[in-house]
């Protein structure tokens, strides 16, 4: 006794055309762009790096350095605090100056900020 499948036309016809897609593949292979290969195998690396543990040598940790603490210089508290938004006229702000030329004399009166 033998066991039949019922077969209809649409899948007999796909199937023929992956094999003849599978049969143009075989005899005209696709040639892979260098540049693509290079990209596939730098990714790759890529990967394999970031993977692998991190090891040191102990000769970095006998190093002793002397290191000094940087006192942290606080801002004063006396500040006026700046505005959150500033609202200026369109028109103003269109006619604005690219670059403003501040005269040598006014520069020297400033108060310098250490």
């Amino acid at each position: 006794m033998s066991i039949k499948f019922l077969t209809d036309d649409i899948r007999i016809k796909d199937r023929e055309e992956l094999q003849n897609i599978v049969k143009n593949l075989k005899e005209h292979p696709v040639k892979a762009d260098p540049r693509a290969y290079l990209l596939r195998r730098f990714t790759l690396a890529a990967i394999d790096t970031f993977r692998t543990e991190k090891h040191y040598t102990p000769e970095i940790h006998d190093i002793n350095i002397s290191t000094q603490k940087i006192p942290i210089k606080q801002m004063p508290n006396n500040l006026i605090p700046a505005p959150d938004k500033i609202d200026v006229p369109l028109d103003l702000f269109l006619n604005a100056p690219e670059k403003i030329d501040v005269p040598e004399e006014l520069l020297e009166e400033a108060p310098k900020h250490s």
